[in-house]
């Protein structure tokens, strides 16, 4: 009996040496390594695709397929490396019309407090506008130091629209009788209900909007692109346009990349000679992100 008693405290105080041996495996194993930065960092995001508010309120499916980058996520970023002197360069790629403006306004600050810091930012895009609309791409663009574009790329300032849908229509069809009351005529949120078309004074409440937008998304654009609101306003009612017969001749791009054999020169605002070795390739975006993380 007495044997039996020992064996078993003995099995015991093994498999407890064990478990805490394994434990301290284990933790050590999952402590994860922290790799050293290099002092010279270029930061790339892409803004190509929509960020959302927050993280997904499905934790298992968050778990299961990962979380997705947010909005929040990328503004951190960005000040947290504006603030990083090994954080030289900003390398965003930009063009498609996944960003609503408020989400635009609020990278276009964060960018803005990463250039004051004295470092530089550049966005890349295949197109502006290519299969939509491309002002408000183009609008976060100009937030950046310099704008490269390739060469077939629109600039497709096309500017602002709103569409409201009505369904009166189709509820006299079902038999269906709206009622609602109506305050006074610029209360609206009904008239899709309610309405057939766009009742005059819903027109001039959203044409209103689409004005006040639209002035400050030019406000933007003049002062990235360091020109007089006017000419801003003139390139939205132009467009859209190839790089390789309007943006050239404006400053609405820094940079066209174009391949060795294009004659067309690349500069936007101070075209170059139009030399070989004057013309930007797809290696010159390179170069021009390694010569600014030497000079900043």
């Amino acid at each position: 009996m007495r044997r039996v008693i020992v064996g078993f405290f003995a099995v015991v105080g093994f498999l407890t040496v064990l478990l805490v041996v394994g434990a301290v495996l284990l933790a050590t194993g999952m402590k994860p390594t922290v790799t050293p930065l290099a002092d010279n960092i270029i930061l790339t995001v892409d803004l190509t695709q929509g960020l959302a508010e927050g993280p997904r309120q499905d934790r298992l499916l968050r778990l299961l397929v990962g979380g997705e980058p947010t909005l929040r996520d990328v503004l951190d970023g960005i000040e947290t490396a504006s603030g990083d002197p090994r954080v030289k360069v900003l390398l965003a790629r930009v063009g498609d019309d996944e960003l609503g403006l408020g989400k635009i306004q609020e990278l276009r600050d964060a960018i803005a407090t990463f250039r004051a810091k004295g470092k530089f930012a550049l966005a890349f895009a295949d197109s502006f506008g290519e299969f939509g609309p491309g002002t408000r791409p183009y609008y976060l663009a100009t937030a950046f130091d310099e704008i490269w574009l390739q060469p077939m790329g629109n600039v497709g300032l096309t500017g602002l629209y709103a569409e409201v849908p009505f369904f009166k229509g189709t509820l006299d069809l079902l038999g269906i009788a709206p009622e609602f009351e109506h305050r006074e005529e610029f209360k609206t949120a009904m008239n899709s209900l309610t309405e057939t078309k766009m009742t005059p004074p819903h027109r001039e409440e959203v044409h209103a909007l689409l004005a006040s937008i639209a002035g400050q998304i030019i406000h933007g654009i003049s002062e990235g692109r360091n020109c007089r609101s006017p000419r801003s306003a003139t390139r939205l009612t132009a467009a859209p346009s190839l790089p390789m017969k309007r943006v050239r001749r404006s400053s609405s791009i820094t940079w066209v990349i174009v391949t060795k054999s294009s004659p067309m020169p690349a500069h936007a605002p101070d075209p170059r000679p139009s030399s070989p070795a004057s013309r930007p390739t797809s290696t010159a975006l390179g170069a021009r992100i390694a010569r600014a993380r030497q000079l900043h």
